[in-house]
């Protein structure tokens, strides 16, 4: 949990409060749990995703995984996600997203909404 926080206060001490504010949720919160939970391998975090008992925090789980895709899979720099140059990555998180989401077996699995919207 202060792992999650102590990130959030680093992310706005690095671009500005402005900026902060103006990044996506998905991008605080995933971001945030990216560091706060500590390394987690992105098999694992989308089996996670796709379990029914981890449905409570199924959202922040879909930000996470999110953030850990782009990061860990398609390189892109902590840098360029976080000064907002993010936009161009949105479609490729759509397309690696969509499948988990659809994959779900969770009856009241529900979209997770802003994860990409810049």
């Amino acid at each position: 949990y202060m792992s999650h926080e102590v990130t959030h206060s680093l992310t706005i001490s690095y671009i500005g409060v402005r900026s902060y504010h103006g990044l996506p949720k998905w991008l605080r919160e995933g971001y945030a749990d990216y560091v706060g939970k500590g390394p987690d391998s992105l098999l694992n975090l989308q089996t996670k995703f796709e379990d029914c008992s981890y449905q409570t925090n199924r959202e922040y789980l879909g930000y996470e995984l999110t953030t850990a895709y782009l990061l860990d899979i398609r390189n892109v720099s902590l840098r360029d996600l976080l000064e907002q140059n993010y936009a161009s990555n949105l479609a490729a998180v759509q397309r690696y997203m969509d499948p988990l989401e659809r994959s779900s077996t969770c009856s009241s699995a529900r979209s997770l909404g802003d994860k990409v919207t810049p």
